[in-house]
């Protein structure tokens, strides 16, 4: 098996089942790791390690799975870390009680390789595609990000030239009123038609 084969995280408190659903697991080249209790399941934020999850829900601690399984869709929605029940049809009304945005797909027994590699296969593509799906959206919220630094900076450099060019026009204007006012001055004074000589 290859250091790059997909990580499963199996759950079931039926032994046998367990240890069916990973041998099969293991001639697809997936590497399994086996949980028979739920109290081992590891802390929420290593769970990431892991690819799928498949988990078989048990009428002995059902509340607690149920639980758990909240949880973990809790800390990874959707397709962040796929979770598949599996187990006998009839025995499993839990995945209509957790719904369909916590259970990604449901697989019933009898079981064989060639299915269980189809449907393992199809949600191995379904979470690549959402990761890359998602990196796009990283991608393109990063480029808005700097798009809109530089047209807040380019807006405050505009703001800032605006408030020079008028601060400069003012000054220019008050430069050139003064003496244009003086100018304008004599030029009345001598349009004074009773204007005489000198002073």
């Amino acid at each position: 098996m290859s250091s790059s084969a997909p990580k499963l995280l199996v759950y079931s408190a039926d032994h046998q089942l367990l240890d069916e659903f990973c041998s099969l697991s293991s001639l697809l080249e997936f590497k399994c790791s086996k949980l028979a209790k739920i109290a081992e399941l590891p802390k929420l934020d290593s769970l990431d390690y892991f690819q799928l999850i498949l988990f078989n829900i048990s009428e002995d601690s059902r509340k607690a799975e149920i639980e758990a399984l909240r949880k973990i869709k809790k800390q990874y929605p959707g397709l962040e870390l796929p979770l598949i029940l599996f187990g006998k049809m009839d025995e499993h009304p839990s995945i209509f009680e957790l719904g369909k945005d916590a259970v990604q797909d449901f697989i019933s027994y009898p079981i064989t390789k060639d299915f269980l590699d189809f449907r393992l296969g199809l949600q191995l593509q379904l979470k690549q595609s959402f990761e890359e799906i998602k990196n796009r959206q990283n991608k393109l919220e990063s480029e808005i990000a700097e798009k809109t630094r530089a047209y807040k900076m380019a807006q405050l450099k505009a703001e800032e030239s605006e408030r020079l060019k008028t601060s400069f026009l003012n000054n220019l204007s008050h430069e050139l009123r003064t003496p244009m006012n003086g100018i304008l001055g004599f030029i009345d004074y001598l349009e004074d038609p009773d204007l005489e000589g000198e002073m």
